[in-house]
């Protein structure tokens, strides 16, 4: 069996999204293996261990006093389970299936960003399952990032998204003082703008005034940086896109991962991509 991470997102059918629902996970004699709690907007991961080929596995969970059973997706035959972590490398851990023991084309590992290519590495398991490869973050470009193994023939084995964020986007942070509680109509305004690192290179900035009391919230409050470094890069809408990037902590992070591995997922027809196949 292989070790698999599980991302999900549980919405109602009118796109409400389902937080703090206890699911619990249940193999094919109905025991429960394992449990997970839906956070920001519904989502959330489990780890299933030693996941068989020919097991099937039901989510349960309890909405509204009403009980609740989901099939999970079939198990393919054979394959390559991709967990990632991030510190200042970003460090990805392979898993081979046990059928799965020769690759006679060779097995390779690319990481691609924006459509171009950022890393390539020639992967060997030898005669053990694991592997596991790390990777410089200073490296790889700041943005969404696709992590791709597979062999000479084309055949990917595994696909996952990750986002890396270097900073190097980032506007600068401004003090701003002298703001008054009321003003009367056509008041002056006057303002003391200050940065909070003198290291920044900020000369001008821009400024915009608006009644508070005419706002209007929206979930899409996207900036030049989320739509090209995040939702371009991605499938559906992202709700609330700035919410990933308002601070950079543990909690931001790991949302912004569920991001990509719910909304990130994809299934390839490798052997059209590969031309061994009509398309």
């Amino acid at each position: 069996g292989t070790d698999c991470n599980v991302a999900l997102e549980l919405n109602t059918e009118e796109g409400e999204h389902l937080e703090n629902v206890e699911i619990d996970i249940l193999d094919p004699q109905g025991r429960k293996i394992t449990k997970t709690r839906t956070g920001n907007r519904g989502r959330c991961t489990f780890l299933l261990n030693n996941v068989g080929t020919q097991e099937e596995y039901k989510a349960v969970f309890q909405y509204k006093g009403y009980d609740y059973e989901v099939k999970l997706p079939e198990v393919e035959e054979e394959g390559i389970a991709l967990q990632v972590r991030q510190d200042t490398l970003l460090r990805i851990e392979l898993q081979r299936s046990e059928g799965l023991t020769d690759f006679p084309e060779g097995l390779a590992l690319q990481v691609m960003a924006q459509g171009v290519p950022q890393t390539l590495q020639h992967i060997d398991f030898g005669d053990k399952r694991k592997t596991n490869v790390t990777i410089p973050l200073n490296e790889l470009r700041t943005g969404v990032n696709q992590i791709t193994v597979f062999d000479g023939k084309g055949q990917i084995y595994a696909d996952r998204l990750c986002f890396v964020n270097r900073h190097d986007y980032d506007s600068a942070k401004i003090d701003i003082h002298g703001i008054e509680p009321q003003y009367e109509p056509f008041a002056p305004v006057t303002l003391n703008l200050k940065l909070q690192d003198i290291q920044d290179t900020a000369t001008s900035v821009s400024l915009a005034v608006r009644d508070r009391a005419m706002e209007e919230q929206t979930y899409d409050n996207g900036t030049m940086l989320t739509e090209m470094m995040l939702a371009s890069e991605i499938k559906g809408f992202v709700e609330n896109p700035g919410y990933y990037f308002e601070a950079d902590d543990s909690m931001h992070r790991r949302d912004l991962d569920l991001l990509l591995m719910v909304q990130g997922w994809r299934r390839y027809e490798w052997k059209e991509m590969a031309g061994i196949e009509a398309f």
